[in-house]
C-alpha cells in the first residue's frame, strides 16, 4: 500500500516543464514565445480604455524575450503585440483565443499597419459575462474577414491585479476548435462523471455504516469539485454571470475551505477524540478560528483596491500552510504513538503542505515557473489527497474485515462455551435431581406411606398429610423451573426470575425486592441462560449463606450492555475467594468477558455487581477499525 502511495507522488513529480506567461499554441501545438517580431509593453491600466495601440512609437515596444517570464506580478496592464504571420498553418486560421478565464480586464485589437481593423469591447471576468462576443469561459475572437491573415497584427491589453496572470494564447483553424472543445469536454466530463461515481459511493457507505468519516470525504469532493468548475471558468458561465464580483471570492474560498474536510476527515479516521484529547482540543480550537477567518472572507466584498482578494492571497498563502503544518505535527505524534492509519495521514498532509506551500510562493512570484507541480500545486496537493484519502480508506475497510473475521471466530469460541457451560449446569442439576429424588423425595414418599399405613384419618391427620404432599410438589414444581430452558424461551428470564423470587419470598421468608429496567427482550437468549445463571448462584448464596431478611435485585439493560446488582442486609463475608458459588460466578463472568465487584465486611451486608456486554461481532469491528 505505502509502495503505491509513493508510486502516485513520483508521478505527479514525473509532469513535464510548465509554460512561461505568455504561451502560444497553434492547432494545439506549441510555439517558442520569444519570437523577436512578438513586442510587449507595460501601461497604466486606465490606457486600456483611452489610449489607440497604433499611438505609442516603436520604442515603446520591447521585443519579446525571457525578460517577459521573469515578472508576472504587475500592478500595470500588459500589452502584447504579434503578427499573424509567425503563425504558419497549412489552413485558414478563424479564431484566437486567451483559455485563462481569471483575467481582470482583456481588450483585443486587430491591426494591419498602424490602422486598427478591428476593436473588441472590454471584457474579463470583472464584467458581466455577455460582453464577451463569444460566450466561451475563454476569452475568444474572431479574425476579421476579408483580411489577409499575413498583414494582420493581433495587439492584447490584459490585467490580472494583485495575483499571477499567464496568458496561454490559441491560434485555431476549424479542425482545431472541434478537436480541442470535444476533447476539453471528454476529459472534464470524465473528472466530473469519477468524483460524482466517488461521492455517490461515500454516501452509500454514509449511509450504510453511519461512518462520519464517509461525510467528511463526500464534502471534500464537493468542495474540490466546486473549485474545479470555479477555476475553469464555468461557475461564472453558468452560475452567475451577471456577477462578477464573486469571481474574486468563489476560487481562493473553495481552495481554503477544502483543508477543512481534509483535516476533519483525518480526525475522524484517528480517532483523535479517544486516543489523543488534548491534541484534538487544540485541532478543534485552530479549526474554529481558521472556518471563523473564512466567515470573514465570504461577508467581505470586493472593492475597487482589492482588499477582499489580498484576504483570501494571505490565508491562502499564511495562515492554511501554518494550520497544515500544525495538523501535521498532530499526526506525526499519532504515528509515533502507533495510532492506526496516521501513516496515511502524515503523508497526505505532507504533501499537501508541501503543495500548497509551492503554490503560494510560485503564485506570489517568489518561485520560478519550472516544473507544472509547482505552478499547479493546488491540483498536485487535491489529487495527492484524494489518492491517499481513497487507499486510508481501504486500508480501514480492510482491517475492518479482518478484525471482522477474527471476532467471528472469538463470538464462536465464546458461545461454544456459553453452551458448554449450560449443558454442564444442566448435567449439574440433573444430578441434583437425581439425588433429590433418592434422599429427599424417596424417602419423603416412604414415610409418607408408613405413616398413611398407621394413621387414623381424623381431620386435622388428612390436613398434615396433604401439607406435606403439597411441600413434595412444591419442591418438584421449584427443581422442574430450574432444569427447563424451554419454560425460559417460552416466558423469558424475567417471568421466570419474578415466579421464582416470589416463592422465595413465601418459604424462606425473605424480602426480596426485584427491579427491572429497560427491554428484557433485547436480551438474546444464550445471554438470558447466563443471566438466569449467574442470578440463581447469588439466589442459592442469599438462602444459604447470607441469613439476610432484605435484599434487592436490579437488572438493567441498555443498548447491549447488562447490569446486575444484588445486595443484602445479611452478615457479609470475610472471605469472597474460596466459595463455590461465588467461583461459578466469577467464571461465567470471565467468560463473558464482564467485570465482577464485590463489596462485603463481616456484619455489613453484601453487594456484588456484574456487567458484560452482548457481544456484536459487527459493532465491536467497526469501534474497533
Amino acid at each position: 500500500m505505502k509502495k503505491a502511495l509513493v508510486a502516485g507522488f513520483l508521478w505527479l513529480l514525473s509532469f513535464g516543464m510548465a509554460n512561461a506567461q505568455l504561451r502560444l499554441y497553434v492547432d494545439g501545438q506549441p510555439v517558442p514565445a520569444s519570437d523577436s517580431r512578438i513586442q510587449y509593453r507595460f501601461a497604466p491600466s486606465r490606457d486600456m480604455m483611452t489610449v489607440d495601440p497604433s499611438s505609442p512609437g516603436g520604442a515603446d515596444w520591447i521585443m519579446a524575450d525571457d525578460t517577459l517570464t521573469q515578472k508576472s506580478i504587475h500592478d500595470q496592464s500588459l500589452w502584447i503585440r504579434i503578427p499573424l504571420s509567425i503563425f504558419r498553418t497549412p489552413k485558414p486560421i478563424v479564431l484566437i483565443s486567451v483559455e485563462n478565464p481569471h483575467i481582470n480586464f482583456l481588450k483585443c485589437w486587430f491591426m494591419i499597419g498602424d490602422s486598427v481593423i478591428h476593436e473588441s469591447p472590454l471584457m474579463g471576468d470583472h464584467l458581466p459575462f455577455d460582453r464577451r462576443e463569444i460566450p466561451d469561459a475563454g476569452f475568444s475572437f474572431s479574425l476579421p474577414q476579408g483580411h489577409d491573415p499575413d498583414l494582420l497584427q493581433l495587439v492584447l491589453a490584459l490585467e490580472k491585479r494583485r495575483s499571477k496572470m499567464e496568458v496561454p494564447l490559441y491560434v485555431s483553424t476549424i479542425n482545431d476548435i472541434a478537436i480541442r472543445k470535444e476533447s476539453e469536454g471528454v476529459e472534464m466530463g470524465f473528472l466530473l462523471g469519477f468524483i460524482a461515481l466517488l461521492a455517490l459511493i461515500q454516501l452509500y457507505l454514509l449511509i450504510s455504516t453511519g461512518d462520519k468519516a464517509h461525510a467528511w470525504y463526500t464534502l471534500y469532493l464537493l468542495i474540490i469539485t466546486g473549485y474545479l468548475l470555479a477555476d475553469q471558468g464555468l461557475l461564472f458561465k453558468y452560475l452567475f454571470p451577471g456577477t462578477p464580483a464573486y469571481n474574486d471570492l468563489v476560487r481562493p474560498a473553495f481552495l481554503t475551505l477544502c483543508l477543512q474536510p481534509v483535516m476533519m476527515f483525518y480526525r475522524t479516521l484517528l480517532r483523535l477524540k479517544h486516543t489523543m484529547p488534548r491534541h484534538d482540543h487544540i485541532l478543534r480550537w485552530v479549526l474554529g478560528v481558521h472556518f471563523l477567518l473564512m466567515l470573514i472572507g465570504f461577508s467581505s466584498r470586493p472593492t475597487e483596491d482589492y482588499a477582499a482578494q489580498r484576504f483570501w492571497i494571505v490565508l491562502i498563502s499564511l495562515v492554511s500552510p501554518a494550520i497544515l503544518i500544525l495538523f501535521l505535527w498532530i499526526t506525526v505524534t499519532a504515528k509515533r504513538k502507533k495510532i492506526p492509519l496516521a501513516g496515511y495521514a502524515t503523508f497526505s498532509l505532507s504533501g499537501l503542505s508541501l503543495f500548497i506551500l509551492l503554490f503560494s510562493l510560485n503564485q506570489n512570484d517568489r518561485l520560478p515557473d519550472g516544473l507544472a507541480i509547482i505552478s499547479h500545486g493546488q491540483y498536485a496537493g487535491m489529487m495527492l489527497d484524494g489518492i491517499v484519502m481513497t487507499f486510508a480508506l481501504i486500508h480501514r475497510f480492510l482491517s475492518f474485515q479482518r478484525r471482522n473475521r477474527e471476532l467471528r471466530q472469538q463470538i464462536r469460541e465464546q458461545q461454544e462455551l456459553i453452551f458448554r457451560e449450560v449443558a454442564q449446569w444442566q448435567h449439574r442439576e440433573m444430578n441434583r435431581i437425581s439425588h433429590f429424588l433418592h434422599d429427599s423425595l424417596g424417602s419423603s414418599l416412604a414415610l409418607i406411606r408408613l405413616e398413611t399405613d398407621y394413621m387414623e384419618l381424623t381431620e386435622e391427620n388428612r390436613r398434615a398429610l396433604s401439607e406435606k404432599i403439597h411441600g413434595l410438589g412444591a419442591d418438584i414444581r421449584q427443581m422442574s423451573h430450574n432444569f427447563s430452558t424451554r419454560l425460559l424461551e417460552e416466558k423469558g428470564v424475567r417471568m421466570i426470575l419474578e415466579e421464582q423470587i416470589h416463592r422465595i419470598r413465601q418459604i424462606h421468608d425473605i424480602d426480596i425486592q426485584l427491579e427491572w429496567i429497560g427491554n428484557d427482550n433485547s436480551i438474546r437468549f444464550h445471554y438470558q441462560m447466563m443471566v438466569y445463571l449467574i442470578v440463581q448462584e447469588l439466589l442459592r448464596n442469599l438462602i444459604r449463606h447470607a441469613r439476610a431478611t432484605r435484599a434487592n435485585l436490579q437488572i438493567l439493560t441498555a443498548e447491549n450492555r447488562v447490569y446486575i446488582y444484588m445486595e443484602d442486609d445479611g452478615v457479609g463475608a470475610t472471605d469472597t475467594e474460596s466459595g463455590i458459588g461465588l467461583k461459578h460466578i466469577r467464571e461465567l463472568v470471565e467468560l463473558l468477558r464482564g467485570s465482577f465487584n464485590i463489596h462485603t465486611a463481616t456484619g455489613q451486608g453484601f453487594s456484588i455487581s456484574i456487567e458484560f456486554n452482548q457481544t456484536d461481532h459487527e459493532d465491536h469491528a467497526h469501534r474497533d477499525s
